[in-house]
């Protein structure tokens, strides 16, 4: 499944949001495994804290660079099709 991911950045002091930007497309098994977060049960539900060893993974859908000495950061995922997505097979069902 194909998803975008929003990028928010916040002001340190104030803790309010400055701007955000969508990622390009980005497929949902890739990312999802790639942030350890395969196994989270309300993905799309809210949002997450950006954790150091995620920027180096997220840096390339966006063209805001990722500051984190200047901004809080949070990312959510959006789903880019119909609502809700299909259900994933079983490896016993591919």
């Amino acid at each position: 499944m194909v998803m975008k991911i929003r990028l928010e950045w916040f002001d340190k002091l104030t803790e309010n949001l400055e701007a955000d930007e969508y990622s390009t497309d980005v497929e949902e098994d890739s990312i999802l495994k790639a942030l350890d977060l395969h196994n989270e049960l309300q993905i799309y539900a809210g949002g997450f804290n950006i954790l150091p060893s995620w920027i180096t993974l997220l840096q390339p859908h966006f063209q805001h660079v990722i500051a984190p000495n200047l901004y809080d950061y949070q990312i959510s995922f959006h789903y880019q099709g119909t609502w809700p997505p299909p259900p994933k097979k079983t490896r016993k069902e591919s």
